[in-house]
């Protein structure tokens, strides 16, 4: 993979608007089991315009998309399983591809060239690198052993790509709830998805108590797991009716939008992916206010129909099937006259 090779090098009297890709890239490990949108993906990163001698440079997603015709959903995709494997991460607009400035072929001039783009970084965006350095510093002594893939993505769908701590979908980490210093295994129990910024903050718990082993050069301090004795529990308090109410309420929200979402599996097979988008989670919450839930259910069964006829309009999400109730109806009505018909 490029960070253990010098894949990509700066040209040093047009560094910022020459790069060569050494045809090894091709043959690494790394690339070859990228799928084809991760590889060009990858490459852009490599070779885009805003690329910089250092490795760290501003971009925007909107630009990336642009560029590389990906929407925007899939480049946060991506972006999460390269940050995942600690090649390539965004932050904060920033991106840092690691390692990059290390496997220039360095001179006088080329070493000018990095030390004058490292100044124009933002020194905020220069201290979360400075931990990301850490963190692999401390993966390393502590024998971390990288998630496989397919653990990654199942870990990913089980938390419906949204961060334990904050919610936020984007740039996501798969995380060790009892760190491996301290004994914590890669077994899906002690794995959980968090997002690069509390996955930072959590990280900087873990460098604390590393920094003690470090100065008293021994590892007799880390402090060991210890099994406790399962309490037991108390008897929860019953709650008010108002209060009873208030949950069961909610409780009954969250299964409508879930049957919503799920009922899209008959036209959509990326399905599942939407469950921990915030858009399409509204989306289907104001479909069932609005339209009542067994109606959105019926009209979602009709779908498979419907996208196949020539001028029915096309409906494979929550956020299209609000966009297009009014005229999905209609169409129904005066188009194709299905057997089925609409509840509104």
């Amino acid at each position: 993979m490029f960070v253990g090779r010098a894949f990509l090098r700066g040209n040093s009297a047009t560094m910022a608007k020459k790069r060569f890709v050494n045809t090894k890239f091709w043959d690494d490990s790394y690339i070859t089991n990228l799928d084809p949108i991760e590889k060009l993906m990858f490459l852009y990163f490599l070779t885009n315009p805003l690329t910089d001698i250092c490795g760290i440079y501003e971009i925007q997603i909107r630009r990336i998309a642009f560029d590389t015709g990906i929407d925007k959903e899939m480049v946060f995709k991506i972006l999460n399983r390269f940050s995942g494997d600690k090649k390539i991460y965004y932050l904060d607009g920033w991106i840092y591809v690691q390692n990059f400035a290390k496997h220039q072929n360095i001179n006088d001039s080329i070493q000018k060239g990095i030390e004058r783009s490292m100044k124009i970084v933002p020194s905020e965006i220069l201290a979360k690198i400075k931990e990301i350095e850490n963190i692999d510093k401390i993966s390393e002594r502590y024998g971390q052993k990288q998630i496989p893939n397919g653990q990654r993505k199942r870990i990913l769908e089980r938390d419906n790509y949204m961060c334990k701590k904050c919610s936020s979908t984007i740039n996501l980490e798969i995380d060790h709830i009892v760190p491996v210093f301290q004994g914590g295994e890669n077994i899906d129990e002690n794995l959980r998805v968090l997002c690069q910024s509390c996955n930072l903050a959590y990280y900087r718990e873990k460098k604390a108590v590393c920094d003690r082993v470090v100065q008293s050069g021994t590892e007799c301090d880390i402090p060991k797991p210890i099994p406790e004795p399962k309490p037991i529990p108390e008897p929860k308090p019953i709650p008010e009716p108002k209060e009873l109410a208030a949950q069961n309420a909610a409780g009954r929200k969250d299964q409508g939008i879930i049957d919503i979402l799920n009922s899209f599996k008959c036209v959509n097979s990326s399905y599942k992916k939407y469950f921990g988008n915030k858009s399409q989670r509204s989306a289907a919450d104001r479909l069932e206010k609005i339209h009542g839930k067994d109606n959105v259910l019926q009209v979602v069964a009709l779908l498979e129909m419907t996208n196949k006829q020539k001028f029915a309009p096309k409906v494979y999400t929550a956020c299209q099937l609000e966009d297009n109730w009014d005229r999905l109806k209609d169409f129904c009505i005066t188009g194709i006259k299905p057997k089925k018909t609409l509840i509104v």
